[in-house]
C-alpha cells in the first residue's frame, strides 16, 4: 500500500506539523489572555490609584484637611496650656485627652464632623473597590489614627445615640492594617 504525500512529505509529516501548529496556536492564545487579564487588572488598579490621588485631592482643597488641622492646632495649644504634671500623670491620660478633644468641637464646630464624613467617603471608595487601600493607606493611616485617639470619647458618645456613627473609621483603620501586613 502506498502512503500519500504531498508537496514530496509523507502525510504523517503533515499530520505532525499541523499538530505542531495547533499546540502554537493554543499556547498564544493561552498566553494573549494571560497578558489581556494582567493588562485588565493593571488598568484597574491605575483606575483606584487615579480615584484616590482625586480623593486626596479632595481632603486638601474641600476643607476636611483644614478641618483636621484646626482641631491639632486646638489640641496642641490645649496641651500645651496644661501643666506638665497633668500631661504626666497617666492615671488622667484618658479624661484629659478626652477634655481636649471637648474643647477642640466646642472651638471649632463642624471640623470634628467634616474629618468623620471624609474618613468615611474614603472607606467607602475603598470598601466599593474604586479607591486603593495601600495608597490611601500611605497618605491617612497615621492621620486617621491619631484622629481616632484623640477623639475616640467623641465616638463613643456619638456611637451611645447613633450605633452606627463613625463605623467607617474602624473598618478604613482594619484596611490600612491590612496594607501593613503581619509583623511590619
Amino acid at each position: 500500500m502506498t502512503e500519500g504525500r504531498f508537496l514530496g512529505a509523507s502525510m504523517n509529516i503533515w499530520s505532525g506539523i499541523s499538530g505542531l501548529a495547533a499546540l502554537i496556536g493554543v499556547i498564544a492564545l493561552l498566553a494573549g489572555g494571560a497578558f489581556g487579564v494582567f493588562e485588565y487588572l493593571d488598568r484597574k488598579a491605575s483606575a483606584r490609584a487615579a480615584e484616590t490621588l482625586r480623593m486626596i485631592e479632595i481632603w486638601e482643597t474641600r476643607g476636611a484637611h483644614d478641618a483636621y488641622l484646626s482641631l491639632s492646632r486646638a489640641l496642641e495649644d490645649g496641651l500645651r496650656a496644661t501643666p506638665a504634671s497633668e500631661r504626666r500623670d497617666a492615671s488622667r491620660a484618658d479624661t484629659l485627652r478626652d477634655n481636649l478633644a471637648r474643647r477642640a468641637i466646642r472651638a471649632h464646630p463642624g471640623s470634628y464632623d467634616s474629618v468623620v464624613a471624609y474618613f468615611t467617603r474614603m472607606s467607602l471608595c475603598i470598601e466599593a473597590r474604586l479607591c486603593s487601600a495601600p495608597v490611601a493607606a500611605t497618605f491617612f493611616d497615621a492621620t486617621l489614627a491619631d484622629f481616632r485617639t484623640w477623639f475616640s470619647g467623641e465616638i463613643s458618645r456619638r456611637r451611645d445615640l447613633t450605633p452606627s456613627h463613625a463605623v467607617e473609621l474602624d473598618r478604613l483603620s482594619a484596611l490600612f492594617a491590612a496594607q501593613s501586613g503581619p509583623g511590619t
